[in-house]
């Protein structure tokens, strides 16, 4: 996630972030199966998708506060 992305998390409904949450836990899940069947070339990917899925639970959690 770019600088600007990150920033412009905060300008998001509840609504969407959830969305962003289930896309990114599903791309998540989707990566480790590739991982496990040995078909993931860039395994780096991996760790900065589960960062942003970090980065908008945590935009999520000071929404709802």
């Amino acid at each position: 996630m770019k600088r600007k992305d990150i920033r412009s998390l905060h300008s998001k409904t509840v609504d969407e972030l959830k969305t962003m949450v289930s896309e990114f836990e599903f791309e998540l899940s989707r990566l480790q199966m590739e991982l496990a069947e040995k078909k993931l070339k860039n395994v780096v990917l991996l760790q900065t998708k589960a960062d942003d899925l970090a980065r908008v639970k945590t935009v999520l959690t000071h929404k709802t506060k």
